[in-house]
Order: C-alpha cells, then sequence, then structure tokens
C-alpha cells in the first residue's frame, strides 16, 4: 500500500522484473495491481493504493541470485539499503530495501 502506488508498482516493476497489471474484471490500474506470476520472478500478490490516513507500508520476501547485485540495481533506480545483507541463522541471507516513493 502506498499514497503513490503509481510510481511504486513502476520501481519494483523496474526493479525485479515483474509485470503488474489490473486484477481480473478490473480497469483502475492505480488502485491495484496484481504481480503477474514469470517463472520464478513474480509474487503472486499485489501493489495498491493506502486509504486515507494511513501512509501505507510494503512487506515483499524476494529470491534474488545474488543480494548485492540486487541493492545495487535498486540503488541505481532510486531506492535504498535499510539493512543488511545478512546472514539468517539456519535460514537465509537478506537485506531490507525501499523505493524511492
Amino acid at each position: 500500500m502506498s499514497k503513490d502506488s503509481k510510481s511504486l508498482k513502476a520501481f519494483y516493476a523496474q526493479a525485479f522484473g515483474w509485470e503488474i497489471k489490473p486484477p481480473a474484471g478490473g480497469t483502475d490500474e492505480a488502485q491495484y495491481g496484481i504481480v503477474e506470476r514469470n517463472g520464478d520472478r513474480g509474487i503472486g500478490g499485489g501493489i495498491g493504493s493506502a486509504p486515507n490516513g494511513y501512509d501505507g507500508h510494503l512487506t515483499f520476501y524476494v529470491s534474488v541470485p545474488k543480494i548485492e547485485d540486487a541493492l545495487e540495481h535498486i540503488a541505481k533506480l532510486g531506492g535504498s539499503t535499510i539493512m543488511g545483507p545478512m546472514d539468517v541463522p539456519n535460514g537465509p541471507r537478506r537485506a531490507l530495501c525501499g523505493s524511492a516513493k
């Protein structure tokens, strides 16, 4: 959810190569978009507008071949690394990043 979901969808589509479309039967692309699964590139979720009075938030768990390369690409798009990369004990390597919007 974001106050500017159109820009947010464009950022993440560019960052991860996602295709984001209106939901089935939907026509208001600015309000909500479904991230189409394209092999292992999509998340099967969506990005939408935050309701009035709420700034919004996002949480995506995305598998990438190399975290450092993904964070570098996100930085080139105007995003930022918030935390990491770091190894989770008995788990995956992870990082938190944010968009420019």
